[in-house]
């Protein structure tokens, strides 16, 4: 896995474009909009009892004060309403409602990683690397960057000093004691990601490691830390 094999970049650069076209969020991780959580989660499956436009028995016992018509209003009560939804609690069962589909679920929890932004503009680029059974998987939420070009990172710190850099699908370059060795692992537009595994941690010799997923939105190849969001991971290895 910590190999020093090389892909050549112009290849790497289309298959990885692809896997990130191809794992794009349905519903843009944000509030508003057209794409946005309100249109197409909380107006679908959630207004007709949860809005402020709604009282008495029309809401079937739902609490006044929660409601989801409203970004003010959404975000005091919007963390137990997707806690809610992921244990099958909301929608009620008896209520007729259809229940969220994954596009929805994944949509929310991305929004909530990303600091529940209420429009794209309004948030950073908002990156998270999170274990996923054996596997280590990356999202995205562009947030102001959407559409900017950006260098890409993934990079290890392993148990005996040295960094590595990522080529996908599986592959690692060691760059020994010097950060400033790695390279971008991709180089173009920033875009939603709701969910890509990078690769499988089963076999790593024992030891602490560190993965970061990070971009900085100065496409020149080097590490911009002053325009560097990124999420790291410590990974234990038995």
């Amino acid at each position: 896995m910590w190999g020093g094999v090389v892909k050549l970049k112009s290849v790497f650069s289309i298959v990885f474009l692809f896997f990130i076209v191809d794992h794009a969020f349905a519903i843009d991780p944000v509030y508003e909009g057209a794409n946005g959580i309100r249109e197409n989660v909380f107006a679908t499956n959630c207004l007709s009892c949860h809005s402020s436009e709604v009282s008495g028995p029309d809401r079937n016992y739902a609490p006044d004060s929660i409601n989801f018509d409203t970004y003010e209003a959404t975000i005091l009560n919007v963390d137990v309403a997707i806690s809610e939804v992921n244990v099958g609690a909301m929608p009620p069962a008896d209520s007729g409602i259809p229940l969220l589909n994954a596009d929805q679920k994944t949509a929310l929890i991305a929004w909530q990683n990303a600091g529940f932004p209420r429009a794209a503009a309004a948030a950073p680029p908002a990156p998270l690397i999170s274990p996923n059974g054996s596997s280590l998987t990356i999202s995205l939420v562009a947030g102001a960057g959407l559409g900017k070009n950006a260098d890409w990172w993934v990079v290890a710190y392993t148990p005996w000093g040295h960094w590595y850099y990522y080529v996908y699908p599986n592959v690692w370059k060691d760059i020994g004691t010097d950060l400033g060795g790695a390279l971008p692992a991709y180089q173009g537009p920033l875009a939603n990601i709701s969910s890509l595994a990078l690769f499988d941690v089963t076999g790593l010799p024992s030891g602490k490691y560190v993965i970061y997923f990070g971009v900085d939105t100065s496409m020149n190849g080097l590490l911009d830390y002053n325009q560097l969001y990124y999420s790291s991971f410590q990974l234990n290895a038995p």
